[in-house]
């Protein structure tokens, strides 16, 4: 091999004419003089130049052998796409270079670079028509991105506006609460404040009344005899009938007895028995056969329940009425500073420079395979199940983009994994005309990548498919 290269260069001028090896860097390659090394290092004389065996080294004297295993060999590939190749896989049966510049010595390849060019040109032709199509949607997302936010500060404002309405609204009834409520207990503290004596006289009264209807077993407001000897609350000595003397004891007289000589004369004998003994003293009312009980319960509730007049009754329903008008108004406020808060989030979320993806906000995306139905929500979380009516895994909540071009999306903070390692998802975003997720992998146990396509990644400042490699 040393030998064919000492002829070859004997032969031409120059050294690539004579192996038609393309270099990069043509012109530190002077056959008139020495070769210096890239690093600097050495020189060394023009004949050791592609003589198959490294002396530099960087590997920069043997661009068209494979004698340096860091050295680096450049395809021209005119009608395709230039590359460099490790100077390794120079001549060693493998077709790397479509302009077949690196078999020289064997002969294997052949010239292609116009069949893959012109592929590459029809693939770079149709991803600028998808570029230029994606651009213009995109700009359409730009428009009702800026629409949707300036429609959102209105709404602010509007919000923000009801909510002082309503929050005047709160306060008066608030106050009407109070001032009812005020109204309420003062009411409520005079009806307690009657003094004992007229409360002891009350419910004495109604005790009285009770007991004389009792007696009076045919309801005509008089007690005959009759009926107060059938009463074994008038039999003193207990010996089982009532007496002239006994009756003479409470009534002083023999003859019938009304409500206010009952009250005057024989209540005040009564009265110690029944305070006494109230159950026995009942007891031995209900013993009489025309003890009416229920008519007894009723009366007995009378005596104990309180009893309101119009007008406290009137200033308890209305301080119930202001409670409940206050607590619907509570209610509608906490409401609107609801939608406020809510709203607040949605103009602090970045949807991109230009609000390209803020048309993405309550959407959702799905994807199948063979294996799962996957769901990203933007701006709000990713899921998973085995099938669309399944249970669904968090694999991740919204966390932020990655990257300042807005093309990684990250989703972390997911339901646990194996070995209590949270799902995480990364959301890879590509120039397309369609917003859809079209791959799903997981390079890494627990940890997804979704790649999705969106006019809203076709930025015209992004040149990646419309600039010319060829």
């Amino acid at each position: 091999m040393f030998t064919i290269f000492q002829l070859i260069c004997t032969l031409s001028s120059t050294i690539l004419a004579l192996v038609e090896v393309p270099l990069p860097k043509s012109d530190r390659y002077d056959p008139s003089k020495d070769f210096t090394c890239f690093d600097g290092q050495d020189s060394i004389p023009f004949a050791y130049v592609n003589d198959d065996y490294c002396d530099c080294e960087d590997g920069s004297d043997e661009p068209g052998t494979s004698a340096c295993p860091n050295g680096t060999f450049f395809c021209k590939n005119i009608g395709h796409i230039p590359q460099s190749i490790p100077s390794s896989r120079v001549n060693d049966g493998f077709c790397d270079c479509c302009d077949a510049s690196d078999e020289y010595l064997t002969g294997k390849c052949v010239y292609h670079c116009d069949i893959i060019g012109s592929k590459a040109n029809q693939l770079k032709e149709t991803k600028n028509q998808i570029f230029i199509l994606g651009n213009r949607l995109r700009l359409q997302l730009l428009a009702t991105g800026n629409r949707m936010k300036v429609e959102r500060e209105l709404a602010m404002i509007k919000l923000e506006n009801k909510r002082l309405k309503h929050l005047k609204v709160l306060e008066e009834k608030e106050y009407q609460k109070d001032v009812l409520d005020k109204q309420k207990v003062e009411q409520l503290q005079s009806k307690s404040t009657k003094s004992m004596q007229e409360q002891k006289e009350e419910e004495e009264n109604k005790v009285v009344d009770g007991i004389f209807s009792a007696v009076d077993a045919n309801h005509d407001g008089i007690l005959e005899l009759a009926e107060i000897k059938k009463r074994p609350i008038f039999d003193e000595d207990k010996d089982g009938t009532v007496s002239k003397e006994e009756i003479e004891y409470f009534f002083g007289f023999n003859g019938n007895v009304t409500r206010s000589i009952f009250y005057e004369t024989a209540w005040p004998k009564l009265k110690q028995l029944y305070l006494f003994d109230k159950l026995d003293f009942l007891r031995s009312n209900r013993a009489n056969n025309n003890y009416d009980r229920e008519s007894d319960t009723e009366r007995n509730d009378e005596i104990t329940e309180e009893k309101y007049d119009a007008s406290t009754k009137e200033i308890i329903q209305k301080s119930k009425e202001a409670y409940l008008h206050y607590k619907t108004a509570k209610e509608i406020l906490e409401g609107i500073e609801q939608e406020i808060a809510s709203l607040k989030n949605v103009l602090s979320m970045d949807y991109g420079p230009e609000n390209e993806f803020a048309v993405w906000e309550g959407e959702c995306f799905k994807y199948f395979d063979q294996s799962f139905h996957y769901k990203i929500c933007p701006f709000d979380k990713v899921l998973q199940s085995h099938r669309a009516d399944g249970p669904e895994t968090i694999l991740g909540n919204w966390a932020g983009w990655l990257d300042k071009e807005y093309k990684t999306m990250l989703y972390d903070g997911g339901e646990f994994c194996w070995k209590d390692y949270r799902r995480t998802v990364k959301v890879v975003i590509s120039c397309g005309i369609a917003n859809e997720v079209v791959r799903v992998s997981e390079p890494t146990k627990c940890e997804y990548i979704f790649e999705m396509l969106s006019p809203a990644a076709c930025n015209i400042l992004d040149t990646c498919f419309i600039h010319d490699e060829l």
